[in-house]
């Protein structure tokens, strides 16, 4: 579901245009932005309407939440059939936080499995320079593995 201010829908190019205080539901994920273009296929009989979208272009102040993975970025895409997102920054490098881990940089682009589980990620420093960065906090030892005696 996609909620915002305003809407303006252009049946010949198959897109929808959402602005201001823009929210797009789905099941666990959450994504904002000032602007949102959604790119569909047109309505078959029989087909599901969730199959209907194919991309959604989000810009301006993006967040996405989902779980304990948050983002920031200028701008995202997501690829609905392929479950691909790809988090871009502009004046700042986007970022992505996976629980305590944590990534920057120009491009990041993630993968997410059919339960929208992270699957991949990657992440691009940028044309002019830019460097990604990567806080990677380890999980804890098991409780007294190290303890045993041989």
């Amino acid at each position: 579901m996609i909620s915002s201010d305003r809407l303006e829908m252009d049946e010949a190019k198959q897109l929808a245009v959402f602005s201001g205080r823009v929210e797009a539901v789905e099941g666990e994920m959450r994504l904002t932005a000032r602007r949102m273009t959604v790119r569909y296929l047109p309505a078959e009989n029989g087909r599901n309407k969730r199959e209907l979208i194919q991309e959604i272009y989000a810009q301006g102040d993006v967040t996405l939440k989902q779980g304990d993975t948050e983002g920031n970025a200028s701008e995202a895409r997501y690829q609905v059939g392929q479950r691909r997102l790809e988090m871009i920054g502009k004046s700042e490098p986007a970022s992505v936080r996976f629980g305590k881990d944590h990534v920057r940089g120009a491009r990041i682009k993630v993968t997410l499995n059919a339960n929208r589980q992270v699957k991949n990620v990657r992440v691009d420093g940028g044309a002019t320079g830019g460097r990604v960065t990567m806080k990677i906090i380890p999980g804890q030892e098991r409780a007294g593995a190290g303890d045993q005696q041989p």
